[in-house]
């Protein structure tokens, strides 16, 4: 048999080499001639094999063309869709710095806020603690501190304006979180569809496997063909072989596998040239050499289709991966569609947040500023006060001051109108019996009344102010003035 593969031929040139260094075998019977036939056309068979191999390759070749397509679509899918996540992540670090920006104001705003109310409580605080001397307070009145005088209904307004501010300010910041999480859910969704495809599918793989099927292919075709001479040299030996025609027949009556069937000799066999012993001796033995490699020739085709198909499995997965790659960038672009009618909304989500919190800001500032306004004002009412029991024993003092001047003063006229009265008496003693009466008429007068006294009563209630309660207001007077 003439072989195909180059192992084939060097195995055959290596047993002729040692045919010819033995002596001639005996020549072959019928009966060998026959079996070598019937074994010939049972290797036939091995043609669903090669007509297998051509179907591999072409479906094969399908493939590879199909994986091109789909691979060159997939490239400029994937690079458009790369650059637009680009963009989509561009707009979604915007909204998020939207968000944190806001967030950080906030946040910044309600710790002035906390220190501003603490300081306002601290004031409210003292004012509960500070008792109102009870000689401020008429004899009748219950013990009161100075937070009895704050306006209680106008601290719980403001606190609620606080409250809904902030609950405002929440809400607009769960809405902005809700908008960008849903952004980001179908963000990640893209994404997702996009990682597994970063690369293009390697297709020179693929061509060295499909290259590697025409190469098995080819050389199962090779093999074939030597297993069709090999059949016609049976057939040709039979020809030249008396009695091969009876044989061939009968030879019929074997049980073959399914679907190989082997008749009498070949009706369209060429004429037959005469042959001599020679030529019929060496025909026979390149005969029985072949014969002796069937087997291998079938079992090598067996083997080439088996890996063939090894193969074929190998480029039907790439290009099963090359289209669920298509399919997943085709449904990102579809979702990149999708997003992008909704990316308004997402976008209008941002500024209506900013919106939103630029006016509750406003609000809640001018808010503080009252509630400063109320630390200020309640600040001055306790210094007020420290003030009122100062200025009530400075009055008192001040009253004692003038009690004192009034009483000397008063002493002084006393003394200034009995001096005057003796001074008369002794002029009139001395002078009266020589002047007349008519002369003057004030004469005989006595001297002028004069009073020093408190002309209202408005002041006469004066509180007794013990003197460490006015000492320690003087020290915290002088304590918040430095």
């Amino acid at each position: 048999m003439a072989a195909a593969s180059p192992s084939s031929s060097a195995y055959l040139q290596q047993q002729q080499q040692q045919q010819q260094q033995q002596p001639p075998p005996p020549p072959l019977s019928l009966d060998a001639i026959v079996g070598h036939f019937v074994a010939s056309k049972r290797s036939l068979a091995a043609t669903e094999h090669v007509y297998r191999a051509n179907a591999i390759v072409d479906a094969a070749r399908t493939h590879l063309e199909e994986m091109a397509v789909y691979a060159a679509r997939a490239s400029y899918m994937r690079q458009a869709a790369n650059a637009q996540v680009l963009k989509l992540k561009a707009v979604r670090l915007g909204l998020e710095r939207v968000g944190d920006d806001g967030h950080d104001e906030f946040k910044a705003l309600l710790a002035t806020l906390d220190s501003a109310d603490a300081a306002v409580k601290n004031v409210l605080s003292t004012l509960k603690t500070t008792t109102i001397e009870p000689s401020l307070r008429d004899v009748d009145d219950e013990p009161r501190s100075l937070h009895t005088f704050v306006d209680e209904q106008g601290m719980h307004e403001l606190a609620a304006d606080f409250r809904t501010y902030i609950d405002q300010t929440n809400n607009a910041q769960n809405q902005l979180d809700d908008s960008n999480a849903a952004f980001d859910d179908e963000l990640a969704t893209i994404v997702h569809c996009i990682t597994p495809v970063r690369q293009d599918v390697d297709l020179k793989g693929a061509a060295v496997l499909f290259k590697s099927l025409e190469e098995h292919a080819a050389e199962m075709a090779s093999l074939l063909q030597s297993l069709v001479r090999h059949y016609d040299l049976c057939a040709t030996a039979l020809k030249h072989t008396e009695g091969g025609g009876e044989a061939a027949e009968h030879a019929a009556q074997v049980e073959l596998p399914e679907g190989i069937h082997v008749d009498a000799l070949p009706h369209d066999l060429p004429s037959q040239q005469p042959m001599s012993a020679e030529e019929r001796a060496e025909m026979l033995q390149v005969l029985d050499n072949d014969a002796a490699e069937v087997d291998d020739v079938v079992q090598e085709i067996r083997e080439r289709v088996a890996e063939m198909e090894h193969q074929a499995e190998q480029i039907a997965d790439l290009l099963s991966i090359v289209r669920d790659r298509h399919a997943a960038l085709e449904k990102a672009c579809a979702l990149m569609t999708q997003l992008a009618e909704r990316l308004p909304l997402y976008v209008d989500a941002g500024a209506r947040f900013v919106h939103t919190w630029t006016e509750l800001r406003g609000r809640i500032e001018e808010k503080m500023e009252e509630l400063h306004g109320l630390r200020q004002f309640y600040t001055g009412f306790l210094r007020a006060y420290d003030g009122l029991l100062v200025e009530v024993v400075r009055r008192k003092v001040v009253r004692s001051k003038m009690q004192r001047v009034a009483q000397d003063a008063m002493r002084r006229i006393r003394e200034l109108h009995e001096d005057d009265a003796e001074e008369r008496e002794a002029f009139k003693e001395e002078h009266g019996d020589f002047l007349p009466a008519d002369i003057w008429p004030g004469l005989a007068l006595p001297p002028a009344a004069f009073e020093v006294k408190q002309t209202d009563e408005t002041d006469e209630a004066m509180p007794d102010i013990p003197k460490d309660v006015w000492q320690k207001a003087t020290d915290r007077l002088r304590r918040s003035s430095l």
